[in-house]
């Protein structure tokens, strides 16, 4: 699975193959994971997770901007407190 100048959310998990300029947003894990020369890579745009990322690589040569970022104070208002109701 591709995503591609998206913005996606998830109260758990997201599990995806490739990210180009998308923002992502989970309240527990972001997989990003796939086979071939592109696959487990993130090029420009935002993860966040609450408590993981897993990839293989990220950003590009060219500079694309992106940001990665694991806890509790990113802008979709989960806390670890609070996962349990999610």
């Amino acid at each position: 699975m591709f995503v591609e100048d998206a913005t996606m959310a998830a109260g758990r998990n997201i599990v995806v193959e490739r990210v180009n300029r998308s923002r992502l947003r989970a309240g527990n894990r972001v997989m990003i994971s796939g086979r071939g020369s592109e696959g487990g890579s993130m090029v420009g745009g935002q993860v966040w997770a609450l408590r993981r990322i897993d990839l293989i690589r990220a950003g590009s040569h060219k500079g694309a901007l992106t940001s990665l970022a694991v806890g509790t104070n990113m802008a979709v208002g989960v806390q670890a407190e609070n996962l349990d109701r999610m």
